[in-house]
């Protein structure tokens, strides 16, 4: 049988088509909330000729449509942040759910590094990033990592690798300053609306973050059930 792995909060699925195209006798199955990004990234995966193999669906990855034991690997990339609490516990109990016995989950994200109180500047910093993202907290490393095994998972292992996505963040001063001076430059063409003013505030909040190493990580958790 066909291997089948999940991506849970998918977007548009880039990064099931990437490894679909490594590993072509697997079937991806992505799960967002958002119906645009099902549709677009359907259409884009037909136009890479992946149909047969991905597979993007609306669904809450809370409430998989998906059977006890059904998955061979889920993975969750930046999106985990988006499950509710500092431990995340409802999509930790899903993906144990949905996957079988001696599958594996991968998830990459940032966390805090402990649940104790941020020092006021940097609590209006987060909260205000949290609102930009609309998201609720990022979930406390620790208390992930406990929901994991109190709901069996075994093997689960923590890697801290924020110095690896360090070059990706050194982009942003240089990608936001560029995208406000063309807007500037366009002036009344290209009006922004708060979404896209957050997406534009957002990473930078996000720089400051992640310089707060005592405070903040970006972490790579993986397990087996």
């Amino acid at each position: 049988l066909e291997p089948i792995v999940l991506e849970l909060g998918c977007g548009l699925g880039a990064a099931s088509r990437f490894m679909a195209k490594q590993n072509p006798e697997a079937i991806f199955l992505g799960f967002t909330i958002t119906p645009w990004q099902v549709e677009f990234g359907n259409q884009l995966t037909k136009e890479e000729n992946l149909a047969h193999q991905v597979t993007l669906s609306e669904s809450d990855f809370v409430q998989l449509p998906l059977g006890n034991d059904s998955a061979d690997a889920a993975f969750a990339m930046e999106s985990a942040c988006y499950a509710k609490g500092a431990d995340k516990f409802d999509l930790i109990r899903e993906i144990y759910r949905v996957l079988k016995p001696g599958a594996r989950f991968a998830i990459s994200d940032g966390f805090r590094r402990h649940s104790k109180p941020l020092p006021a500047w940097l609590e209006k910093i987060y909260r205000k990033n949290m609102d930009c993202w609309a998201l609720t907290d990022l979930a406390d490393i620790n208390l992930f990592t406990e929901a994991l095994k109190k709901v069996g998972f075994r093997k689960v292992e923590v890697e801290d690798i924020s110095w690896r996505i360090a070059p990706s963040f050194a982009h942003i001063p240089f990608v936001t300053l560029h995208f406000c001076w063309d807007i500037w430059k366009r002036k009344e063409e290209a009006k922004l609306d708060q979404e896209r003013k957050n997406n534009a505030l957002a990473p930078a909040l996000g720089l400051i973050m992640g310089l707060n190493r005592k405070h903040f990580g970006y972490y790579l958790v993986q397990g087996e059930k």
